[in-house]
């Protein structure tokens, strides 16, 4: 199914069942396998600050980077046909309705969201960043994100050189708020990636 039949059957029915809700045990489950692999491609939304300096560190951190503008359908063409011969580990900072589409090829090449960190502002100022990994990582993950100075270079840092090995313990959810010293995140985004799901 290419992107443009998969919006369509989305828009012809309900998407509802489409969009599951977050099953924190089933991620964990896909830890097994694939140690010491790393993101492919690092993905982000040049509309918004927050992700081109995600996209800026990850490429300083000598990753593969490919930029979008909200529109996935380059990106969906690029990764449909990569993932044909070779399903692979990519990450990425966007907002949520690229992730969705993301993810919905992934789904189909065996490959699902194994960390979600959303970042969402709030009308006081600060941002509040839902972490959703699994337990062994959340107290390094919620460090990472508490201290308001460059969290999203912090994360592609992150993103770019963790081998995504299997954690222990079920995933968990976090909750970090924290107050934006600069105007830096105006619409939530998410950070995430996605990997190879092993049975």
């Amino acid at each position: 199914m290419n992107r443009r039949n998969f919006l369509k059957a989305g828009i012809a029915g309900s998407s509802l069942p489409l969009i599951a809700q977050f099953d924190s045990a089933a991620i964990a489950s896909t830890f097994t396998g694939w140690a010491g692999m790393q993101p492919r491609w690092v993905i982000s939304d040049q509309r918004f600050e927050a992700s081109r300096r995600y996209g800026a560190q990850a490429v300083s951190s000598g990753a593969r980077h490919l930029p979008i503008d909200g529109d996935v359908t380059a990106l969906w063409e690029k990764l449909n046909r990569e993932w044909r011969t070779s399903p692979a580990v990519i990450a990425g900072m966007t907002a949520r309705q690229p992730l969705f589409c993301i993810e919905q090829l992934a789904h189909g090449y065996g490959l699902r969201v194994v960390l979600r960190v959303e970042h969402a502002p709030s009308d006081t100022g600060s941002i509040r960043h839902l972490i959703q990994a699994p337990a062994s990582q959340i107290e390094s993950l919620a460090e990472l994100i508490a201290n308001p100075q460059d969290w999203s270079g912090r994360l592609a840092r992150l993103s770019t050189s963790c081998s995504w090995r299997r954690g222990q313990g079920p995933c968990i959810e976090r909750n970090v708020q924290m107050a934006q010293s600069t105007p830096l995140l105006s619409v939530p985004l998410v950070s995430w990636v996605i990997a190879p799901a092993f049975a």
